[in-house]
């Protein structure tokens, strides 16, 4: 793949975790934003943002959202309190 589909694939991504799509489908895109940012040349605003975002959301979240969202929070380095 090259830079551009790179970039296109996580733009997406960021659209599909952001916007009003089914939990499935935001819990494998924080997967895939979390190995797209973990890619040599990857910029380190993608774990940012997606930190940023999961963090958002994750109180409102659905079991399944939540448990996904510390997962990946996890996988960032960052350990969220059981509540």
């Amino acid at each position: 793949m090259t830079d551009k589909h790179i970039s296109k694939i996580v733009e997406n991504g960021f659209d599909w975790l952001i916007g009003n799509y089914k939990v499935a489908s935001k819990a494998y895109t924080m997967n895939t934003l979390f190995i797209f940012g973990n890619l040599p040349n990857a910029p380190k605003w993608i774990h940012q943002e997606l930190r940023n975002i999961i963090m958002e959301q994750i109180d409102n979240g659905s079991p399944a959202y939540k448990s996904r969202g510390k997962k990946v929070l996890y996988q960032l380095g960052i350990k969220m309190p059981d509540k």
